[in-house]
């Protein structure tokens, strides 16, 4: 019987990736040493940031064994919508200046995902929300370091937009020809259009380039120790406390409730 396992092995093996089955799957069940924290020894950004000239070369794999061994990867979840039931479209990844993949969701394989992308740092925009999606279609990325270039703009710049599209246009320059996912505009859009397939490769190389100018920006405010001890666990955290729930003693709350009522009586 050829087992997950297996074959995560072999597909690894064809890349010449030096693992066992054993050692690349991230453990679903030990949620103990979660979240874990990850701090960059150094930042070697090379790269100018007054406009964006580079135009993004968009490819689409037929399988995520395609994609280059990067160490550091943008990862960008493509949804037919933001709500919680909202179908997995695809997922675009970067991880070099100007050039994205699309891996469409009917390509992908969790186990496999999974393996290919353990112990890469992944760089996402909002990245509750990605992870969130993940797994609920079997994509468990939780046991990878993370890098929110949402959270690293709200730390850098509290009292500014941190949306993707307005950082892309104001920081990095970009001339965004997309404000909103063309499927949530048009929802009959084919997926498989080139259109749709540039829109999501502009999210990653995007969100890639947003990480490469904040990077360096949180460790100049010195902020970047509060970045990853504090920020990038609490976003793992609190995805989980969502998709979970917490426990709750509603006779401690109902009689919380009955406290503080009593004592706004008391207030002018």
């Amino acid at each position: 019987m050829i087992t997950a396992s297996k074959i995560i092995e072999r597909r690894l093996k064809k890349k010449s990736i030096k693992t066992s089955a054993t050692s690349t799957i991230p453990n679903h069940t030990n949620y103990a040493n979660l979240p874990q924290v990850f701090e960059p020894p150094s930042y070697n950004i090379t790269c100018s940031f007054n406009r964006r000239t580079v135009d993004t070369t968009s490819t689409i794999l037929q399988d995520i064994d395609e994609l280059p061994p990067y160490d550091t990867i943008a990862i960008d979840t493509e949804t037919t919508g933001l709500e919680r039931d909202s179908k997995l479209l695809g997922v675009s990844f970067c991880g070099q200046l100007g050039k994205a993949y699309w891996l469409p969701a009917d390509k992908i394989e969790p186990f496999v995902m999974e393996a290919v992308l353990a112990g890469k740092l992944l760089i996402m925009h909002n990245a509750k929300f990605d992870l969130q999606v993940l797994k609920r279609n079997d994509i468990d990325l939780y046991g990878n370091p993370i890098f929110d270039t949402m959270i690293a703009h709200q730390l850098l710049d509290e009292n500014d937009h941190h949306g993707l599209k307005y950082l892309a246009k104001t920081v990095l320059g970009a001339k965004v020809k997309m404000e909103k996912s063309p499927v949530i505009e048009s929802p009959l859009l084919d997926t498989d259009s080139s259109q749709f397939i540039e829109y999501a490769c502009a999210d990653a190389d995007y969100t890639f380039q947003l990480y490469q100018r904040f990077a360096p920006q949180l460790k100049r405010e010195k902020v970047s120790r509060l970045f990853h001890t504090v920020e990038m666990p609490l976003v793992k955290i609190v995805a989980q406390m969502e998709e979970w729930g917490i426990k709750l003693d509603k006779e401690k709350i109902v009689a919380l409730q009955a406290q503080l009522q009593e004592e706004s009586k008391g207030i002018v």
